[in-house]
């Protein structure tokens, strides 16, 4: 259809823009140069920001595709911007890949168990380029017969792999020099079309191209004939060879020299330059590792002075976020991971002494406890965890998330080094459904609660019994504190009291209550209480227990491990029959002195069992708090029987019941009993 006719109906169009990733041009600088008209003849760039401000076309729609960093600049040029990042493939996508890459389902099983037992690289999956690129790897192997064994711990590494040990790029000898030299000069111009002329100018003649297409390192575009890398990663990793090698033809040009680094910061404004491939795989190959398989590759010794000027360029962008880590600065952090080396990592990270984060993704749970690990220094903590968060899958089914044997490894790894630390007195975390972390947060070496935690659990939307799994909740008898407090239910009424905190450190732990646990979640939490351990306090406030779950709780009170001190079950459903259960259970535990049943119906049945239980035992318990829970007068005879032969009880609370005027004269006999000890009567 002619132009004219196709423009007419604008509020039917979309223009696709993918991989806006590096304009040649500054969108803020064009803002004075608009097309009002599309019939209008016009620069490209002012015919795009038109586009863009919506001056031209404007019901049109636009669709583009761009990096994180490129984006940060395009949306104030945008009318009405929604954008969307796409994290990768899931856990289950990675495993849906293989298999459609290995025709041969043996050959995929065999692939997807190999990566799986390398949780860094199967982190590093979920790029769909580190995916196909691991596979290739891996089917190499499989056809030369050779064992599965794919050992890369970052994409510098398993880009190495791939280009000198599957396509043998070493063999391009001289014509590899070029090829770097190529995508470099390519990176400062912005560049990623080339013309045969540009592989010239680099010492690649026009029979060197087809050599490049069987490798599978350039791709061919027709129309005008000209060549891009395969993939804007494979040139930016040879950029980054370019620079770390220091080519001597570029250098005679004044490009390549020890300020090519700097040179970088001229294409990218100084917080974009962290962020960028060219310099994470810079610091990669700047290691001592990544050094040695250069010199490897190029056959001579290299300079270690652009690692050094990299060391003071890092330091630099460390010393603008002292003392707190900004959360733009996971580039940072990525570039520091890429490089591994333990010496730059420990010189790097001992200037933090506080942080604040917010983990978003798998990837960047992998990056930070990697380098917390060096953070000797730390003093603070402000960790928000949204990693292990259920996210919707495409069509808004719930997706699962990461390996469970991962999360537990690297997680427990963070905080047994950090409770290792000492230095870390403080620490607030914010956290969607984390159930491995919990047996690393209350790791062994905390005994003496030195470690101060303020952890908030929050949508825990999908799968409450995966998210936060008990068996790892075993570890919190070694803190002596613990409160899991539904959130939802915060403003029930409460019995107000104030109780001394004894001395002990506090370890808050919050979630909302979506709605109940399973009675094998009980089960298996409540077993914490059946091996050795410290844990004196324990709330379940607002939380539904069935009375599987109450039997389950009683079975755990019985056993001879559980010192548990402090017992709040307030606004859990508990009837008369649950009350009943749980009376029996006093007399075999002698550690237990507060007990707290308020907002439960327990009715006068439930009372009757609760004192007459007290009333012949040998329990210890102080308080007992029974407000708002349908209590009336015919429960008070038995209430004055227990307070006639009970010398523990010193404070009941017995508020918002309606005992009735015959309800407190019973109580008033009651409280003039010799053997009364009670202090306090709400």
């Amino acid at each position: 259809a002619p132009i004219g006719q196709i423009l007419s109906q604008p509020e039917q169009l979309l223009f696709i823009l993918d991989n806006l990733d590096e304009p040649k041009w500054d969108l803020k600088k064009q803002s004075s140069a608009l097309c009002p008209h599309w019939s209008q003849q016009q620069q490209v760039h002012t015919l795009l920001g038109s586009l863009l401000k919506k001056t031209l076309l404007p019901t049109a729609s636009l669709l583009i595709t761009a990096r994180i960093t490129a984006l940060r600049k395009l949306i104030p040029s945008l009318k009405h911007p929604r954008w969307v990042e796409v994290l990768g493939f899931s856990e289950s996508a990675r495993k849906e890949y293989f298999f459609q890459y290995f025709t041969d389902e043996g050959q995929a099983i065999r692939a997807f168990t190999s990566v799986e037992s390398n949780p860094a690289l199967f982190t590093m999956c979920l790029m769909p380029l580190v995916s196909w690129l691991v596979c290739t790897c891996l089917k190499q192997q499989m056809e030369q017969e050779q064992p599965l064994s794919l050992t890369s711990q970052t994409t510098t590494a398993l880009f190495l792999h791939y280009f000198f040990h599957v396509l043998q790029a070493q063999s391009l000898g001289a014509k590899l020099r070029g090829l770097c030299s190529l995508a470099a000069k390519g990176t400062c111009q912005r560049k990623t079309l080339f013309s045969p002329e540009d592989f010239r100018k680099y010492g690649l003649d026009e029979a060197n191209i087809p050599i490049l297409l069987n490798m599978g390192v350039l791709q061919e575009h027709p129309t005008p004939r000209s060549y891009s890398f395969l993939h804007r990663c494979f040139q930016e990793f040879f950029a980054a060879m370019s620079y770390a090698s220091g080519d001597r033809k570029l250098k005679r040009g004044g490009f390549i020299n020890i300020k090519t680094i700097t040179d970088l910061t001229d294409v990218y404004d100084r917080r974009d330059l962290f962020g960028e491939p060219t310099t994470c795989f810079l610091f990669g190959l700047l290691s001592d590792q990544g050094m040695r398989e250069l010199e490897s590759i190029f056959k001579h010794s290299l300079s270690r002075k652009r690692h050094s000027y990299l060391l003071q360029l890092a330091q630099r962008e460390v010393d603008c976020k002292h003392p707190n880590l900004e959360p733009y600065c996971w580039h940072l952090l990525h570039c520091f991971y890429e490089n591994q080396d333990t010496r730059f990592l420990t010189e790097m990270m001992s200037n933090f002494y506080g942080m604040r984060i917010c983990v978003q993704t798998h990837m960047e749970l992998l990056v930070f406890t990697f380098c917390f690990k060096f953070c000797h220094r730390m003093k603070t903590l402000q960790l928000n965890l949204l990693c292990w968060y259920h996210r919707p899958g495409p069509w808004g089914t719930p997706t699962k998330p990461g390996p469970s044997g991962f999360m537990t490894e690297i997680t427990s790894n963070f905080f047994s080094h950090m409770v290792c630390l000492r230095a870390v007195k403080d620490m607030k975390g914010k956290m969607n459904g984390v159930g491995d972390i919990l047996g690393a947060l209350f790791w062994q070496e905390n005994r003496d609660g030195s470690l101060q935690l303020e952890i908030e659990f929050e949508s825990l939307s999908h799968g409450k019994e995966d998210c936060l799994h008990p068996q790892a909740l075993c570890w919190a008898l070694q803190i002596k504190k613990m409160n899991i407090y539904a959130l939802s239910q915060k403003n029930f009424p409460h019995s107000g009291r104030n109780r001394p905190t004894k001395g002990v450190q506090q370890c808050r732990m919050a979630r909302y209550s979506w709605g109940p646990f399973t009675d094998s979640w009980w089960q298996m939490f409540f077993s914490i209480f059946k091996v050795p351990g410290s844990l004196r306090e324990l709330d379940l406030s607002g939380n539904s227990l069935s009375c599987s779950a109450v039997q389950s709780l009683c079975d755990a009170l019985k056993s001879p491990h559980c010192h548990l001190e402090t017992l709040t079950l307030a606004n859990c459903g508990l009837t008369a029959e649950d009350c009943r259960v749980l009376a029996h259970v006093l007399s075999d535990n002698w550690h237990l002195i507060e007990l707290d049943l308020s907002f439960n119906k327990l009715q006068d049945t439930g009372a009757r069992h609760l004192f007459q239980e007290l009333t012949h035992s040998h329990c210890k318990l102080w308080w007992l708090l029974l407000v708002s829970c349908g209590l009336t007068s015919g429960c008070c005879q038995d209430l004055v029987s227990m307070l006639s032969n009970n010398v523990m009880l010193i404070v009941l609370d017995l508020q918002q019941n309606d005992l009735g005027d015959l309800g407190v004269r019973l109580l008033s006999e009651g409280l003039r009993q010799s053997n009364c000890r009670l202090k306090y009567l709400g």
